[in-house]
């Protein structure tokens, strides 16, 4: 990742649209965020993607947690500038494809607020299952 893209990553992250659909909907610092981009060069628990378009857009990002179980769980965030346009969809879509035939994962796990309607939608549109609804979240697994 380089500098421009990671403070622009921190900057979505945090922006008030993208930051209150959070699990952790802190405003991060940038001295945090950096200590986070860096400690994933070492960590096997964790791989965290940016979406970029074709033109180079950066369109969101994805992070997966493997030390969750039975499937790893699967966070999303989309650039404020693209919402509505089918991204969220269309990048889970390509990547669980790419995360099943490259990686074998058998499926993922989600946690969604649940009043964060769009992300609900996107986990249904995907064919995810509810298998839990606690502490004001819904939990999804979807079997590739």
């Amino acid at each position: 990742m380089t500098d421009n893209d990671s403070r622009t990553i921190w900057e979505l992250r945090n922006h008030p649209l993208v930051s209150i659909r959070m699990v952790n909907n802190e405003i991060i610092p940038y001295y945090n965020h950096q200590k986070f981009i860096s400690g994933l060069a070492g960590n096997t628990d964790k791989d965290y993607f940016i979406i970029k378009d074709k033109n180079l857009n950066i369109i969101g990002s994805v992070n997966i947690d493997y030390s969750e179980s039975p499937y790893p769980e699967r966070g999303i965030f989309i650039n404020p500038a693209f919402f509505n346009n089918g991204h969220a969809y269309n990048s889970m879509k390509e990547f669980y494809e790419y995360a099943n035939s490259r990686w074998g994962l058998p499926g993922i796990m989600t946690k969604v607020k649940i009043d964060n309607a769009g992300s609900n939608r996107l986990e249904e549109k995907l064919g995810a299952l509810l298998y839990e609804i606690k502490d004001g979240y819904n939990f999804y697994n979807l079997s590739f």
